[in-house]
């Protein structure tokens, strides 16, 4: 069995950690909403949200790429809710 996509038995590490092998290491997912508001950009476009999410968007048909955007945008609002609910809970 091909070592490569093993997946059950690779270790998750955060984004940023320094490893020997990525082969042997899944990388966790992060957040683009946080960096966002890090950054103080409120508006961004369609193309740079596909372009920071998905490697290879320029291969992706019209009907693709809507599909994908809509399931980053619900990711990207679920995220900017939770963010807003610990701001509102931090008020009350």
């Amino acid at each position: 069995m091909n070592s490569k996509f093993d997946y059950k038995n690779k270790k998750i590490v955060s984004e940023n950690s320094q490893v020997e092998d990525e082969n042997t290491v899944i990388r966790q997912f992060s957040s683009g909403f946080l960096k966002q508001l890090e950054e103080g950009r409120v508006k961004i476009s369609q193309e740079e949200v596909l372009r920071s999410h998905v490697k290879n968007w320029k291969m992706l048909s019209m009907k693709q790429r809507r599909i994908v955007l809509n399931l980053i945008n619900a990711r990207r609002a679920k995220d900017a809710k939770q963010e807003f609910l610990k701001e509102l809970n931090l008020f009350s």
